[in-house]
Formats: structure tokens, sequence, C-alpha cells
């Protein structure tokens, strides 16, 4: 997955604090957990507010890519097509 150029120009495009993939052989299930970071955001020290902006267009596009990129990948694990 690491030699995935799609998943790598998108990771260039939208900053991800994290991306982990799990199985559990027990349930024999995954789990996909990613953190995007979409740019910035806003403190506000008096009142103590904090505002996070809402992702433009193409930030959601990356992310719902990512999201199939990584389907495709574990469907393709899952099959035995990749380890």
């Amino acid at each position: 997955m690491n030699n995935n150029n799609e998943i790598i120009d998108i990771c260039h495009i939208i900053d991800f604090e994290k991306i982990e993939i799990y199985y559990n052989q027990e349930n024999q299930n995954w789990l996909v957990d990613f953190s995007p970071n979409y740019g910035d955001y806003i403190t506000v020290l008096i009142p103590p507010i904090f505002y996070a902006r809402k992702p433009n267009q193409e930030e959601v596009k990356g992310t719902v890519q990512l999201i199939n990129l990584l389907g495709q990948y574990i469907h393709r694990v899952q099959k035995g097509v990749i380890s």
C-alpha cells in the first residue's frame, strides 16, 4: 500500500494525522481509522473557542477517493491477490 501512487498523491493533497488499518482475526472484520487535517483551524482565546473549518470540495473528493482505494486494497487482500 505504501507504493500505491494514487494513495500517496491523495496524501500529498490532504494532510492526514493518521491512517491505520487493523484486521480483527476473532471477529474477521477490518477497521480503517483515519484522521484528516483539512489544513487549518481557528482558536479564539477569550472566550476559549475552537472552530475547525469545513473541508472544501477537493478535500472531500480526495477523502472519498481514499476511502474507495482503501476498500479496494482490503478487497484484494481478502481475495489473496496481495498480502
